[in-house]
This record gives C-alpha cells, sequence and structure tokens, in this order.
C-alpha cells in the first residue's frame, strides 16, 4: 500500500477568507420572552378541553357505513403502496 502526502495542499483558510460574515443574533430580553409564554399560556387556558360541535361530527361520522369514501380509501391505499419499502422484513 503506497500513501500519498498532500504536501500541495495549503491549511485551512478562516472562514472571514470566503466573504462570510457572522451572524449577529438578536438579543431578547428575558421580559418580552415571558410575555410571549404568558400570552400563550393565556390562549391555551381559553381553550376548551372539549369542543361538543367536533365531538358530534365524529360520532356522525364513526355511525356512516359510507365514511370514509371508497374513493378515498383507494388513493392512501395506492399512497401507502408506492411508498412501501420492500426491504423491511414483516
Amino acid at each position: 500500500m503506497e500513501v500519498k502526502l498532500n504536501s500541495g495542499v495549503g491549511g485551512v483558510v478562516p472562514p472571514s477568507a470566503h466573504g462570510i460574515k457572522p451572524r449577529h443574533h438578536r438579543t431578547t430580553t428575558d421580559e418580552t420572552s415571558f410575555q410571549g409564554y404568558a400570552a400563550l399560556n393565556g390562549a391555551l387556558e381559553k381553550t376548551p378541553d372539549v369542543r361538543p360541535a367536533a365531538v358530534a361530527r365524529a360520532k356522525e361520522l364513526a355511525n356512516d357505513p359510507k365514511y370514509p369514501p371508497t374513493e378515498a380509501i383507494r388513493r392512501i391505499a395506492n399512497l401507502l403502496a408506492m411508498n412501501m419499502d420492500s426491504t423491511v422484513d414483516q
């Protein structure tokens, strides 16, 4: 086995030599971060745990023998078949 040295290759060029400037990060205060958290937390507290209209709609769909439509099932099956990895053991 023969090893050839790359003696003609220069050293590592620092990033500043490529014209890449370091990104300046915005500084945020703890107060701003806390206000965002407080607003998000307040919105979450106002959201109901259960949405009666959504539950009623889900019950209707679950009792409908024609839901989901046959065409939707066929399309999903085709997507799954196209993306199936044949190398995975079943």
